[in-house]
Parts: structure tokens; sequence; C-alpha cells
């Protein structure tokens, strides 16, 4: 057996969600999204985005342990992965296996119990929604609502097992920042410049989340842009948005670097962007709402006669098992910080030259907060 956190950790997650079926009068949690399947046992399928072709199903009864319904492609690997005992293996790639599920739900006496689905608020099914309907007919006496809300009160607070993970991956990200800026030359392309985040990156046994960059005039407001093969101009900024995960946990933050020195106006507009970001994280306490943090940022930013122009629909977000997670940094999210919660905060604009952003990833702490984000926030010089 081989997991990434001790076993211990999977049966607390367990319990406590068996407590809120309880309170929920739920009977069990069907639960097919690679994330939460990860979450509850461990095993994380190996190529979830990229093939569609084996569902994967996690029943977890409000009594008992969970039991994982997978083709039997993934089973080696999951027994590997997982401290679950139950598996239900399937050969036919014919889609989900209708019978397995309707008698294997029987089998735990829960044909006629109210399951908890990944229905609603960011979660998605991980199966084809012809199957659940399949399902659902398969099981005429069972019932499928919405468990949402539960996942995420269990997940949108994170353990000390799961915050260390999230610093491991923020330090990983941090040395493939410096790795990157102080080897890139001019001339690079940008799809060269992330190459070398990579390297990095998977030199340290880690993952790369996502690489995100732009670079040059006119192409500022590409900030959710993959690389091209743009080169690097001197005078152009090149600003990256870099995802790392590390034991299936995210950091996602972005820093920039000019090419030659950086302009006045290059210097003055990423030191404002650090000041109000700076503000932010320091509003970041337990018992005030997330909405607090983004009235800091734009209390800053008035000072200084700043307009965000960052079109994100918000100031930040949540963060763990997914790059972007409940709550919303916004003022239309009436969330509370609690201690555990991770949020990013990330107010921006852009302008014909650079993009300023400049992300942190903070914790809520009992005390205040912890800034898991150590790279560095000067503007990095290429060159």
């Amino acid at each position: 057996m081989r997991l990434e956190f001790p076993r211990e950790e999977y049966e607390r997650r367990c319990r406590a969600a068996q407590a809120r079926m309880e309170a929920a009068g739920l009977d069990g949690l069907f639960l097919t999204a690679e994330t939460n399947l990860n979450y509850f046992t461990g095993h994380r399928h190996f190529a979830p985005w990229t093939t569609f072709t084996r569902p994967e199903i996690c029943l977890l009864p409000r009594a008992g342990e969970p039991v994982i319904i997978l083709q039997g492609f993934l089973e080696a690997d999951a027994r590997r992965d997982s401290w679950v005992r139950d598996f239900r293996p399937y050969t036919p790639l014919t889609g989900t296996p209708i019978d397995l599920v309707r008698e294997t739900i029987e089998g735990l006496r829960l044909g006629q119990g109210r399951w908890g689905a990944e229905l609603g608020s960011e979660q998605r099914l991980g199966l084809p929604f012809q199957d659940f309907v399949a399902v659902q007919k398969a099981l005429p006496r069972a019932t499928f609502v919405d468990a949402s809300d539960l996942l995420w009160g269990l997940r949108i607070i994170k353990s000390a097992a799961e915050l260390e993970a999230m610093r491991r991956s923020a330090a990983v990200a941090a040395r493939a920042y410096d790795h990157a800026f102080t080897t890139a030359k001019a001339g690079m392309t940008e799809k060269a410049f992330a190459a070398l985040l990579a390297e990095a990156i998977v030199h340290e046994n880690a993952e790369v989340g996502f690489i995100m960059a732009t670079s040059g005039p006119g192409n500022y407001d590409r900030v959710a842009g993959m690389p091209t093969d743009r080169r690097l101009q001197p005078g152009d900024m090149i600003w990256i948005d870099l995802g790392v995960v590390f034991n299936g946990y995210w950091t996602d933050h972005c820093r920039a670097a000019v090419v030659g020195p950086p302009t006045e106006a290059q210097r003055r507009n990423w030191a404002q962007v650090v000041q109000v970001t700076a503000k932010g994280v320091e509003a970041v306490r337990p018992g005030v709402p997330v909405g607090t943090v983004v009235e800091a940022c734009n209390a800053e930013a008035r000072r200084l006669g700043l307009e965000f122009t960052f079109a994100a629909g918000r100031l930040g977000h949540g963060m763990g098992l997914m790059s972007t997670e409940p709550p919303h940094v916004a003022g239309y999210d009436a969330t509370v910080l609690e201690p555990g919660m991770v949020v990013t905060v990330e107010p921006g604009w852009v302008l014909e030259h650079g993009a300023y952003i400049c992300e942190e990833n903070v914790a809520v702490t009992a005390g205040g907060c912890e800034n898991l984000t150590v790279t560095s926030r000067e503007l990095r010089r290429i060159g």
C-alpha cells in the first residue's frame, strides 16, 4: 500500500462525512468525480481529463467502509494507492456497469436508500449523464439528491496534512520560478520558457498543473492563454500563472519578469500591485466575511488611484485538490473565513506594457493567516 497521507487521515474524512450524512438524512454518498474519489479513498485516476472510457464510482455508506467500483485495468494501482479494501472490478468497456452498481448498492441493503451525489455547485459527475439516469432507473426505490454542500463543507477546511502538501507545492513552484527566470534568455519562445518551469517541477517529483503565459505588447490581456511560439524581445514582460500539484494538492500563483531592464512604468505598476495584494492578505482572518478581503484591496487601490481591469469575476478563490474551489473571493460570496480555509488573493490590472497580477495563496489560521506562497514578489529581470 502506498498512501499519499496516513490511513487515519482518510478514515477521519469518511467519519466526518458519515456524521454529516446522519444530520442530512442521507444513507450514502455516490461519488464519481476524481477529486472526491481521491479525497475519501486516496486513489487518483491516472488520466481523468484525457479519457472518459473507464468510469469509477465510490460508494460511501453512512455506516461502514467505502466500496470502489472500477474497471479492471485500474484495479492494481487502486489497491496499491488506496486504503479501501472492497473493490468491485468490471471488464467490458461499454460504459458504466449498471448491473454491478445495482447489485453492489442492493448488497449494501441500500436499494431504497437516499444517496447524495455530485449534482450541485462546482461539482461534476464522473460518468455520462445518461448512465446516471440508467443507475436511477435500475434502482427505482432509491433517491439521489445533491450533496455538494456536504462535500464542500468537508473539503473547504484543510487538515494539517493537506496544508503541508500545499506548502510543498508552493515551495516547488518557487524553485521552478527561480530556475526559469535565471535561465531564460532573450529570443526564447514562451513555450521554451514554460519548458524550463516544467523541467524544474518534474525534477522535484511534483506535477505540472498548468502553465499560462503571455508576453509582449498587444498580448497582455491573454491572462488565461497557453504558451505560444512568440519569442521574447527586449522590453517584453513575460507574465506566468503557474499551477503545481504535490500529493494531489495545488498551488496556483503568478509572477513576472522583464527581458532587460524594466521601465519606470513597469516597476511602478508591479510595486503597486504587490502593495495592494499585501493589503488583501492582511485582511485574511477567521470570523470575517470573504468580501472583507476584497474591500481591503479596493480601499488600497483607491488610495493609489488605480482601477482593477483583471476581469476574472472575483479577486481570488479557494484552492485544494483543485486549482479553484469555493469560496469566491468576491463581494457576492457570503462565506465567513474559518481556520483551515485556503484562498488566493489576486487583484490586478492589464496595461499595454504588462500584466500586473501577483497572486498569493493564503491559509486561514486560528490567529490570523499564513501566506503559503514563498516565491519572490520581485519583478525579475531576464538577461
